[in-house]
């Protein structure tokens, strides 16, 4: 992802840090013996990601709306495949 000179560093090293943050969330809930609770804690962070990209959007950080496009839908792929997750360790009502 390329931003302009201007966004580089505010927008575009908020969204690096959400970026690696999201990575570290992933590791922690495989880890975690209570997978669910890591996966929520994901979630949130998901869609602490997705208001940054759109306030980059807003803020014009993108230089092509391919980028930004392409960065949603990844996002949003991410996203699903977490609720999938989600709903493989809910506990079933018996």
């Amino acid at each position: 992802m390329s931003f302009s000179r201007y966004h580089k560093y505010t927008p575009g090293s908020e969204l690096r840090n959400v970026s690696r943050k999201a990575v570290t969330l992933i590791i922690r809930a495989n880890c975690h013996s209570n997978k669910q609770a890591g996966l929520v804690a994901f979630r949130d962070h998901l869609e602490e990601l997705l208001l940054l990209i759109r306030i980059a959007i807003e803020v014009r950080a993108f230089k092509s709306f391919i980028a930004y496009s392409d960065i949603i839908k990844l996002t949003v792929k991410v996203c699903r495949k977490n609720e999938g997750w989600l709903k493989n360790w809910l506990p079933v009502d018996r």
